[in-house]
């Protein structure tokens, strides 16, 4: 009796544990073939509204979910190589580029907006932020 018993009980621990699953990631990879502007990615960020930006060799791209939008010099962007992409509090997007003799650029009102490098800079730029001083932001 006690053989039944034991055998009862670890069909029923392999029957719970049948049951019992991870927890699984929806994870989908995006690439120029889905829209992304370029497969080389250094960076991303998600906005207020939830849409995700990547900054890539390319320009930057935007997806919302279901439509990309690449900004290049096409549309307003310099044809810089961008190696980080960030979105201040006022929901305004700032990308770095990867040489000092290209701008910093940020998107605001649906436009891009260009701010040159002091001229002190080395021309490889290695990080890139964002300071809050007081009711301004600005790139450090």
């Amino acid at each position: 009796m006690s053989f039944k018993l034991l055998n009862t009980c670890i069909s029923i621990v392999f029957l719970l544990i049948a049951e019992i699953s991870a927890q699984s990631y929806n994870i989908q990879k995006y690439s120029v073939e889905n829209g992304l502007a370029d497969n080389g990615v250094y960076d991303i960020t998600q906005d207020s509204s939830g849409r995700m930006w990547f900054a890539t060799l390319r320009g930057i791209s935007c997806y919302d979910g279901s439509e990309w939008i690449n900004y290049n010099e096409k549309n307003g962007l310099n044809n810089a190589r961008y190696f980080r992409v960030l979105i201040d509090k006022e929901n305004k997007i700032w990308a770095a580029p990867f040489r000092s003799n290209d701008s910093i650029a940020y998107y605001h009102n649906s436009q891009w907006n260009f701010i040159p490098f002091p001229k002190d800079l080395t021309s490889l730029i290695t990080n890139f932020e964002l300071a809050a001083f007081g009711d301004s932001i600005v790139p450090t």
